[in-house]
């Protein structure tokens, strides 16, 4: 006998062996359209997209802080040393803020294998009374 047959036999006599057999055979099945399925995807791509997203301001911020503290500012370029430091500044201010907005919004950020199916079961009337909710 060939390989499969001999093991399908094993499989068959230790099927027979088992005393009971749990059968999980329950399907949904979902319709939609390509246009909508589409959608559905990118909304989530995004939405993982935003949980990513604070790192570059984060690596920003700890760049200009480091610069900050460890940099012993001078005159270039007809510039005057206090200008320097306060450019530094300005940036610095703006990274933080930019920091914790993307740090704050990868925070409510809710995505899952679930919600994502739940999005594109949704029926559209329930999808626009939602989106008039927010």
């Amino acid at each position: 006998m060939n390989e499969e047959g001999t093991f399908a036999q094993e499989l068959y006599q230790r099927f027979r062996q088992t005393n009971t057999i749990h059968w999980n055979l329950e399907q949904v099945v979902i319709v939609t359209t390509e246009d909508k399925l589409r959608l559905c995807l990118q909304n989530a791509i995004d939405r993982l997209d935003a949980k990513r997203k604070w790192w570059t301001p984060l690596a920003t911020l700890l760049t200009l802080v480091l610069a900050l503290t460890t940099t012993e500012f001078k005159d270039q370029f007809t510039i005057p040393a206090a200008t320097w430091q306060a450019i530094f500044l300005i940036l610095t201010g703006a990274s933080l803020i930019w920091a914790v907005v993307a740090i704050w919004k990868a925070i409510r950020v809710k995505i899952s294998i679930e919600s994502i199916v739940s999005e594109i079961k949704q029926q559209p009337t329930e999808k626009l009374s939602q989106m008039a909710k927010q």
